[in-house]
């Protein structure tokens, strides 16, 4: 018995669009068939990508991403990419978008067939919040930034990326003011609980000065009335007596 041979071409399209080449099973299983010889089936797959940008109604070939991505992130397809294909994206922009873009192809894959000016827009809003993020420092994120940052956000997520990489960094950035604030009440409440305390202790230090005052006036009174009190003592020795002098 001799092997058989199939070959056929697979694509994303044809997965989501439900179409398949593939062979059936009760035809890759039928005995005789010369796919299956002594229970041993060899596979051989070859596998190529090639991601496109769509420029003005016509695919441009415009990079190929790496299958070991360098860890320097240099790579020359992507800089030729944004250079030359987005000439109206920010020079300050592109070293970022060169570096996320290698480490998460999916960004470019997301942007297959759409047009030019779409994904310029796309690409330049995500560089516009890849350098805020960057650039920002938790002290800057007063209501101006956070208000700022939203809107980037809403933006961004209108152009069909998968940000899901950066969705918490983002909501952590957004909520800095809110934990500003949360901290800044906690100090707040604890310096007045502080100052309520210093006034009771302060109110409590006068009443104590008084009351050691009241302490030190009753001792006195407690020392002269024992006196008296000796005295009355030391007279309760003499006879009662009557009539003067008579005894």
């Amino acid at each position: 018995m001799t092997f058989s041979g199939f070959e056929f071409e697979f694509s994303a399209d044809d997965y989501y669009n439900g179409r398949s080449n593939f062979l059936s099973f009760r035809e890759f299983n039928k005995p005789g068939s010369g796919f299956i010889v002594n229970d041993t089936c060899v596979v051989e797959a070859g596998i190529f990508v090639t991601k496109y940008v769509y420029v003005n109604d016509e695919y441009q070939s415009v990079f190929k991403i790496d299958d070991n991505p360098p860890k320097d992130n240099d790579n020359s397809s992507f800089h030729e990419m944004f250079i030359h294909s987005f000439k109206n994206i920010e020079q300050t922009l592109i070293p970022r978008l060169e570096r996320v873009c290698l480490y998460v192809p999916s960004l470019v894959v997301s942007q297959e067939k759409r047009s030019f000016r779409f994904t310029e827009w796309a690409f330049t809003t995500l560089g516009q919040i890849l350098h805020f993020m960057g650039t920002k420092k938790l002290k800057d994120m007063d209501d101006e930034a956070c208000n700022h940052l939203q809107i980037l956000w809403d933006t961004v997520n209108t152009f069909g990326f998968d940000l899901s990489w950066l969705e918490d960094d983002v909501e952590d950035a957004l909520y800095v003011r809110s934990y500003i604030e949360e901290d800044a009440m906690e100090v707040r409440m604890a310096q007045e609980n502080v100052d309520a305390l210093e006034i009771e202790t302060r109110v409590l230090r006068t009443a104590l000065i008084e009351r050691e005052t009241e302490l030190e006036m009753a001792k006195r009174k407690l020392v002269k009335a024992e006196e008296q009190f000796e005295e009355r003592m030391d007279n309760l020795d003499s006879v009662l007596g009557y009539g003067g002098t008579l005894i």
